[in-house]
């Protein structure tokens, strides 16, 4: 098993594999952050703990599949593609379907990667406001 995996909790592991699997296919990777983005504004309201990290993370993403922004570990890059992945996935470990305890994991997983990426995010939001020009 990769270190990677040994590191994540179980319930996330097969979103990391399925990042893994796509993270050099832009297409593909593109296409899951505008459903993510699109999935997060309408359930704002049972995000808004995470929301400010949450967005950050669809940032980091964007800027790094279009080539903007690539000084950044391998490892920050497959575990913020699995949050989003997770985040998509309706049928997690709590089902989406299940009204406010259907995004408690979802929040969760997103709070686990954010608190393990913490420096990589604060670098990456640094450059953000030294290249004010946007993303």
């Amino acid at each position: 098993m990769h270190l990677l995996h040994k590191m994540i909790p179980a319930s996330f592991r097969p979103s990391v594999l399925k990042a893994e699997q796509l993270i050099n296919d832009v297409k593909k990777v593109t296409s899951l952050l505008n459903k993510a983005v699109s999935r997060a504004d309408k359930n704002k309201p049972l995000l808004k703990k995470v929301w400010d990290d949450l967005t950050t993370l669809f940032r980091l993403l964007k800027a790094y599949t279009s080539g903007q922004y690539r000084d950044i570990p391998w490892r920050t890059i497959i575990l913020a593609l699995g949050a989003v992945i997770y985040f998509l996935n309706p049928l997690d470990l709590i089902p989406d379907i299940i009204p406010f305890f259907g995004f408690v994991d979802d929040s969760s997983v997103i709070g686990f990667v954010i608190y393990s990426i913490s420096n990589d995010i604060q670098k990456f939001r640094e450059w953000e406001k030294n290249n004010s020009a946007g993303i």
